[in-house]
């Protein structure tokens, strides 16, 4: 079996497999939900202080995430939802700020990603 999750274009984490959950518990555990208690992939990396260390190369990963939103905003002008997260997480994180003025936009995420768990080493 594969680690596997499916997000929205704002990150949230709409399904996933048990592989997935455990890989990736960190984010799972994540008191930054949102409103329906789904793991958001954006509020995990910008307002939980554990995704630093979670993503190894958490630059990397935070500059992804924001381009990521930055072509979500694009396709979806009138998502309320996708505004709201984009406020607070410029109200909120100093780093979403900086990476959201980079003016950066990815349409997908490809390569590799480095990701520490705390119950193991680090994976690639």
């Amino acid at each position: 079996m594969s680690s596997a999750f499916v997000r929205n274009g704002r990150q949230d984490v709409v399904a996933s497999n048990s592989l997935a959950r455990a890989l990736h518990a960190p984010l799972f555990a994540s008191e930054t939900t949102d409103k329906h208690s789904r793991p958001n992939a954006a509020r995990y990396t910008f307002l939980d202080p554990g995704s630093q260390q979670f993503f190894v190369d958490w630059d990397a990963a935070a500059s992804v995430t924001a381009a990521l939103l930055r072509a979500e905003a694009g396709r979806e002008p009138h998502d309320r939802d996708l505004r709201e997260l984009i406020g607070e997480l410029s109200t909120l994180s100093p780093d979403f700020r900086r990476q959201w003025a980079a003016h950066d936009v990815r349409i997908r995420h490809d390569g590799i990603k480095r990701l520490w768990h705390p119950r193991s080493v680090t994976w690639s």
